[in-house]
């Protein structure tokens, strides 16, 4: 499973031109990462691993959230209990 992580990492640096735009990378990168609660451990340890090792900055900071929870539940759409956002 840990190739997924490795091909996302590569397909984010990608994306925002690590390889052929270098202006916009830096413009970019080093990203502040968001993320739940439940994936803390790799993206606080395993990410920066690979990023060191690629020789790519580390995040500027890493935030945390718990889940958002409707009555108590995890928001879910199996569960469906979501919560459209309003577009403005």
């Amino acid at each position: 499973m840990f190739y997924v992580w490795v091909d996302a990492l590569l397909n984010y640096i990608s994306a925002i031109g690590f390889l052929d735009d270098r202006q916009k990378f830096e413009k970019f990168w080093p990203p502040t990462f968001t993320y739940a609660k439940d994936i803390l451990w790799f993206h606080s340890v395993v990410w920066p691993a690979m990023l060191l090792a690629y020789g790519l900055p580390l995040p500027k900071k890493l935030f945390s959230h718990g889940y958002f929870t409707v009555n108590g539940d995890k928001m879910s759409k199996s569960l469906g209990n979501v919560i459209t956002p309003k577009v403005w």
